[in-house]
């Protein structure tokens, strides 16, 4: 974490200095920000305000009572009261990072404004190779080398404490509970082997296409939900019965499949490379594993565009024609190309709205949406269901099947409970199923 601080800070400052001060902080709504809706009805809609926030909670409540390295650490303090202290420490340390990151990527924004990307570098398109190019083309020689030197050392702690933890869970949870203790020599060569598992899958994660933060969010978050689940039914769940917490797990994981790879799963189209053709409008652009692609509407368009001009979207599993026409009724589209009627005033909000209703009845559709710059959005990945929901819906799922099924198998049988020595608090113990419960 320290170096991280210090990487970002090191950005800050350098582009601070470039501008002899803080103007580069925005004193207006930036054209490159994208407005979301506060919420939608509709689940395929990817970010909305309710969404994220929803997800955003349902991801530190899980994280915080079932992840690994959480609960290590609250273990490791002396009492709740030690622990409550931890985490809101971890919460305001949390909100300082959070609000370092987004002046850094204000700072960056700023830059580029002032200075000039590379063609191949759009802000809109592809704005996550931005921060690598100034890493790599803007600080000076040196200080990018420590800041490289920097990332390794900061993936390097975020590694070794997910080693950590599932080398504890394997020896713990596994080998010791199957009859196979794990000494210090054992656990460290367990430890390694699990390390260079992660190390060489990581380097195969440029092979994976799609937007890196959405391919990670979906990953990611599968077993979140789940593991929060098995401690909320050992703690909570007085009538819970392994069984029933096995289904409510296998039910969790499930959804959180569907829900996160739901468009390959179901036949949409997810994130693939796109063409787009249109003679007068824009050049010829290929965009690879791109979130979203912009097409810039022009304000003249009716005056622009010529009959039977069109517009053409390629992927490698689909091609949509859009063919623009002056003529009521488009006598002269040709069969196959989605009709486009222009008026001679058609503003550029007008245009999107007849290029984003023919879209959507293409098979598969394009889901598009117009920005507030008046750029119409090309929305490459067709999950009939929102990312963001697959915490929420994932943890419904586990929990309301874990509940009845647990609850089935419990009537009749009372939940036992073991008081702890010395009068201490009930420690919850879940009930075996079968009938014999002494060992």
């Amino acid at each position: 974490m320290p170096g991280r601080r210090r990487r970002w800070l090191t950005v800050i400052a350098i582009v601070t200095i470039d501008f002899g001060g803080f103007s580069w902080f925005p004193t207006s709504w930036n054209e490159n920000w994208d407005v979301q809706p506060l919420f939608s009805w509709d689940p395929a809609t990817r970010v909305t305000v309710f969404a994220g926030f929803l997800n955003m909670m349902t991801w530190y409540v899980c994280t915080a009572a079932g992840d690994q390295t959480c609960i290590q650490r609250f273990m490791s303090t002396e009492n709740a009261a030690a622990a409550r202290k931890a985490f809101k420490v971890q919460l305001i340390v949390s909100v300082i990072v959070s609000l370092t990151l987004a002046a850094v990527g204000v700072a960056l924004l700023g830059y580029f404004q002032k200075h000039s990307l590379p063609t191949d570098i759009s802000i809109k398109t592809n704005a996550d190779k931005v921060f690598p190019y100034f890493i790599g083309n803007i600080l000076p020689p040196g200080v990018s080398g420590l800041v490289v030197a920097a990332m390794f050392a900061a993936a390097m702690s975020s590694i070794d404490s997910g080693v950590n933890s599932i080398t504890a869970v394997v020896s713990s949870d596994f080998l010791d509970r199957f009859g196979k203790p794990t000494g210090r020599r054992t656990a460290m060569w367990l430890a390694l082997a699990i390390g260079a598992i992660v190390v060489v899958s990581s380097s195969a994660m440029g092979l994976v296409p799609g937007n890196i933060t959405s391919v990670t969010q979906k990953t990611t978050n599968l077993l979140v939900t789940p593991i929060f689940a098995l401690f909320f039914f050992a703690m909570f769940v007085p009538f819970a019965r392994p069984l029933g917490v096995i289904a409510g797990s296998v039910t969790g994981i499930v959804t959180a499949l569907l829900v996160a790879f739901s468009g390959g799963l179901f036949g949409f189209v997810t994130e693939t490379p796109l063409t787009i053709q249109l003679e007068g409008m824009t050049e010829a652009t290929a965009f690879e594993h791109s979130q979203s692609t912009r097409i810039s509407l022009p304000e003249n368009a009716g005056k622009l565009l010529q009959d039977g001009e069109t517009l053409v979207l390629a992927r490698p599993d689909q091609r949509v024609v859009l063919e623009f026409d002056h003529r009521p009724a488009n006598p002269g589209v040709i069969e196959g190309h989605l009709p486009i009627e222009l008026e001679a005033a058609i503003t550029p909000k007008q245009l999107g709205e007849k290029i984003i209703s023919q879209l959507e009845s293409a098979d598969p559709p394009f889901h598009a949406s117009i920005k507030p710059d008046g750029s119409l959005a090309l929305d490459l990945e067709l999950d009939p269901i929102s990312f963001l929901y697959i915490g929420i819906l994932a943890l419904l799922a586990n929990l309301s099947v874990g509940t009845i099924v647990s609850y089935l198998l419990s009537r009749g049988k009372p939940a036992r409970h073991q008081a702890k020595p010395g009068g201490g608090a009930a420690e919850h113990v879940l009930p075996r199923d079968d009938a014999n419960e002494d060992d």
